[in-house]
C-alpha cells in the first residue's frame, strides 16, 4: 500500500501539517484558475470509469478523507 510506504507514523507532525496545508492551498489556486469551459472535459479513471474535471474536483474532499482514514487505520496499527 501506497500510504503505508510513506512511513507517516515517523514524520513530524508539524512538518506534515504544513504538507498538507500547503498542498491544498495550491490545489485552491489550480482549481480558481480553470477555464470554466474544461470543467466538463472527462478524464477516464485507472478504473475505466468517466469522470468530468467537475466532478473530480467536487469528490477531492472524499477521497482525500479516504486517505487520512487509511493513514489514521495504520496508526491505531
Amino acid at each position: 500500500r501506497w500510504i503505508a510506504v510513506q512511513n507517516y507514523q515517523a514524520e513530524s507532525w508539524p512538518l506534515l501539517i504544513q504538507l498538507w496545508k500547503y498542498s491544498n492551498l495550491h490545489f485552491i489556486h489550480v482549481i480558481g484558475c480553470i477555464d470554466e469551459s474544461a470543467l466538463g472535459s472527462i478524464w477516464i479513471s485507472a478504473l475505466g470509469e468517466k469522470i468530468s474535471l467537475f466532478d473530480m474536483i467536487v469528490d477531492y474532499p472524499r477521497h482525500l478523507q479516504l486517505h487520512l482514514n487509511e493513514i489514521e487505520a495504520l496508526l491505531a496499527g
